[in-house]
């Protein structure tokens, strides 16, 4: 593998390091608010029901389900990509 290859594969572990602090920190802004007793009750909290912290917490959540951890998966994929050819040859040269 190139040294071109080996040092974007180092930053995308550095990236990655980066966005699950990044993920720690949006959870733990999301455990501070109050939740509402509706959202530990049912699954379902009407429209009308919904405080800025509630929303807050469920953007949140959104952004973290949705964005975030995929793109933190993607990060470390490539990070750990290894060619084709390559990973067969290493096998052959781990079997007894």
């Amino acid at each position: 593998m190139s040294n071109e290859v080996t040092r974007a594969q180092k930053e995308l572990w550095a990236a990655a390091s980066d966005l699950r602090a990044l993920c720690y920190r949006l959870l733990g802004v999301a455990t501070t608010l109050p939740a509402l007793e509706a959202e530990t009750a049912t699954p379902d909290i009407r429209e009308d029901e919904m405080t800025p912290a509630a929303e807050i917490r469920f953007v949140i959540q959104c952004v973290l389900r949705d964005h975030l951890e995929p793109a933190l998966g993607s990060l470390q994929d490539a990070a750990r990509y290894r060619a084709r050819a390559r990973r067969k040859d290493k096998d052959k040269e781990e079997l007894p």
